[in-house]
């Protein structure tokens, strides 16, 4: 584990509010709409998915589905897009199932609080692929102070 410092992300996505329990279903439906709509996001062919964890408030977790662009551009109706100022991140590399991500979040808290390092709620998982058949996750948890996300 080691802290960086990224430079300001653009994310275009779905957003999801949901409690922990609805996420295991509303994430994946995101995640299908979400593909449905990456051509006009990243003609490239080649996007960068993220999933990011903005917020929890109440037991309702905010999440966004979304895929990395490089500047502003028109977003689709029914999406979301955010700005995430540069910050500085607790960052770890995560090898092996996705279902075993949150287990290596869990990690990554219990090793900041070992350290003594104060992080925030704002979370992101680099990595995924429209063909489910990712290799790794870059994962990222903001520090205290967390960056002030904006919608754009």
């Amino acid at each position: 584990m080691n802290i960086v410092t990224q430079s300001e992300i653009l994310l275009i996505g779905i957003e999801v509010n949901a409690p922990w329990q609805a996420l295991s279903s509303q994430i994946p439906d995101a995640w299908q709409h979400l593909y449905h709509q990456l051509d006009h996001l990243d003609p490239s062919g080649d996007p960068i998915l993220v999933e990011a964890s903005l917020s929890c408030q109440q037991g309702i977790y905010r999440q966004l589905v979304s895929c990395q662009v490089t500047s502003s551009i028109p977003v689709p109706e029914g999406l979301t897009a955010i700005r995430i100022p540069p910050a500085s991140y607790l960052h770890h590399t995560h090898e092996g199932q996705v279902s075993q991500i949150i287990e290596t979040f869990g990690d990554m808290l219990q090793w900041a609080a070992e350290e003594h390092i104060p992080i925030s709620d704002l979370k992101l998982d680099f990595g995924y692929t429209q063909t489910k058949d990712e290799q790794s996750h870059e994962l990222l948890i903001a520090l205290q102070p967390p960056p002030q996300w904006q919608r754009c």
